[in-house]
């Protein structure tokens, strides 16, 4: 990309990178004599990285790498994946006037408070420096990203608060709820086979839940039943040695597969009946299937958190979000569970009375715990 290439441009103008191998170009090379000119080739430059960047490379801490603070903190990517523009009319909104108000608070919180990683070092500005991402239009996602989100979950619960341990809330099935509440205007499934689970399949006991709960969304976010279908169908299972359990993975495109076929045999048709399966046992959801509402769902699920971001600046409790769940001191939990509730409840006004909003809440090393908040009062 033009930016990977004037970073190394300035690497190379640095003395932090130099040429191993010249290029020569094809006209350059001597020919076999059986070789037709055009297929001639040529050799590309090779480079490394010099002993003064590997000496700068040991030596630099979290604390001499700054965050360019004038980053825009709102991006927006297009259909293919490049970066598109913002409108003038969204770039003058009191929508994007409040992101950006609410991420600067929120940065300037974070980098005043002493935030550790598990290994006793500074947080990295990089993982405080959050960014609001919208897929092609601003009516879709708006997620917020940092380098923090990237992290595995032991890292993040491994953090500390001024020497304070760090635990997670994040809503439960916080999807499947959204359009529960959207299409019925109900908190939870009624139908006959409801458990109070909406990633719960009895008919696939060999598949653990975080399976479903992929192949579920991937039925939610489809544009049709058959390309839900067709990606499920490429699923396959392997277990991962760095976090000791069991990993189920679908593919697009052309992407290399890892491990074995979850539907080995006519996988098509078996994730077919998957998705037949499915809809029997959760009949509710049936009017969401192959909607692609994975844009508004985001839109939703981020706005919500963008309200608790702001609501905890402002009480000075730092938090670190990753999509729909908040990394959070410990003792900070009952205040972040109400404002979680509240802000799920604002948003959400005008689909039925809320009366509860459910969450989990983890701690390294202790099992999950599910968390229900009860709420009394209207929706505003």
């Amino acid at each position: 990309t033009p930016k990977t290439l004037t970073l190394f441009n300035t690497m190379r103008d640095l003395g932090f990178v130099e040429v191993m191998q010249v290029a020569v170009a094809p006209h350059r090379m001597k020919k076999n004599k059986q070789q037709q000119p055009s297929e001639a080739t040529g050799l590309t430059a090779v480079y490394r990285a010099t002993e003064a960047f590997h000496t700068l490379l040991h030596n630099v801490t979290a604390k001499d790498i700054e965050v360019d603070t004038s980053l825009p903190r709102v991006d927006l990517k297009t259909a293919d994946g490049s970066l598109g523009v913002l409108s003038k009319g969204y770039l003058s909104s009191t929508s994007y006037q409040e992101t950006v108000t609410a991420l600067t608070n929120h940065f300037n919180l974070l980098s005043e408070c002493n935030v550790q990683a598990g290994d006793g070092k500074p947080l990295s500005q990089g993982h405080m420096f959050y960014v609001r991402k919208f897929k092609e239009d601003v009516d879709k996602g708006g997620r917020f990203y940092s380098s923090f989100v990237n992290q595995p979950k032991e890292y993040r619960l491994g953090i500390t608060f001024d020497g304070e341990p760090a635990g997670s809330l994040d809503y439960s099935q916080l999807h499947p709820t959204l359009l529960l509440r959207l299409i019925h205007q109900e908190d939870k499934e009624t139908n006959l086979f409801a458990i109070g689970d909406v990633y719960a399949m009895p008919d696939y006991p060999d598949l653990p839940r975080s399976a479903h709960k992929e192949f579920i969304n991937i039925i939610f976010n489809a544009e049709t039943k058959e390309k839900a279908a067709r990606r499920i169908m490429t699923a396959t299972r392997y277990w991962n040695v760095f976090e000791d359990c069991e990993v189920i993975q679908t593919y697009g495109g052309q992407k290399k597969r890892v491990g074995e076929a979850v539907f080995p045999e006519e996988p098509l048709k078996a994730a077919l009946e998957y998705i037949d399966s499915f809809i029997f046992r959760h009949p509710m959801f049936e009017p969401a299937v192959s909607t692609a509402q994975w844009g508004s769902l985001q839109l939703i699920d981020s706005t919500i958190i963008q309200h608790v971001v702001r609501m905890a600046t402002d009480l000075g409790i730092p938090v670190l979000p990753v999509h729909d769940e908040v990394i959070i001191p410990v003792s900070a939990k009952p205040t972040i569970e109400l404002m979680l509730a509240r802000s799920f409840q604002h948003v959400l006004k005008g689909t039925g009375y809320i009366k509860s909003v459910r969450m989990d809440w983890s701690i390294k090393g202790v099992e999950k715990e599910a968390v229900v908040v009860e709420l009394n009062g209207s929706n505003q």
